[in-house]
């Protein structure tokens, strides 16, 4: 009985703190100088920025510095733009 108890209480706990929690997006007030270097080869209407300086906070990139602008409006795609973003 008590060894089932123990069990019982264990996979709960397991069950509660394995839960997979939705981590809210990090918002930063730092603007960052970006390029539009035109559409990506592989991900359709996407278009690919390149950051002038280094970015900490990202996450690495097989191509330094150049990352997907999922999101990015159509009046920014525009290959070569120069502009700040946050």
């Amino acid at each position: 009985m008590n060894r089932a108890v123990i069990l019982l209480s264990l996979g709960m706990f397991l069950a509660v703190t394995c839960e997979k929690r939705e981590q809210e997006p990090q918002v930063s007030d730092e603007y960052f100088k970006v390029t539009v270097l035109g559409k990506g080869l592989d991900c359709g209407n996407t278009f690919v920025i390149r950051f002038i300086e280094e970015v900490v906070e990202l996450p690495n990139s097989p191509v330094k510095n150049h990352y997907y602008a999922d999101n990015l409006p159509e009046e920014h795609k525009i290959e070569g733009k120069n502009m700040e973003i946050q």
